[in-house]
C-alpha cells in the first residue's frame, strides 16, 4: 500500500513585467496535493505542508485548500496551492 503520499506540482509560472520592462520577480503557482486512506492522516499531512510552507524562506501564499474524497478507490485527498514569490 503505497498510502500517504503527497505530489508537487509546478502549475504555472508568469513573468512580472511592468511600464519599465521585465523584472526578475517570478511568480509561480504550485499544486500539492496529499493522498491518504483515512481523513485523520490526510489532515495530519496538511497540517506538516502548512508548517513547513510557513518555515519556508521563500515567500509564499496559501490561495486554496479543496477536501476530495475519491470513492472509487476509498482515498482522501487534500488539493493545497500557493502562490510562491522568488528573484530570479
Amino acid at each position: 500500500d503505497p498510502y500517504p503520499f503527497i505530489v508537487v506540482q509546478r502549475v504555472g509560472s508568469d513573468p512580472n513585467v511592468s511600464l519599465q520592462g521585465a523584472s526578475n520577480l517570478q511568480n509561480t503557482r504550485l499544486s500539492i496535493e496529499i493522498h491518504a486512506r483515512t481523513i485523520l492522516e490526510a489532515d495530519a499531512l496538511k497540517r506538516s505542508v502548512e508548517a513547513a510552507m510557513a518555515e519556508w524562506t521563500v515567500t509564499n501564499v496559501p490561495l486554496s485548500s479543496l477536501d476530495i474524497f475519491e470513492e472509487a478507490v476509498g482515498v482522501h485527498r487534500i488539493v493545497m496551492d500557493y502562490s510562491i514569490w522568488s528573484i530570479y
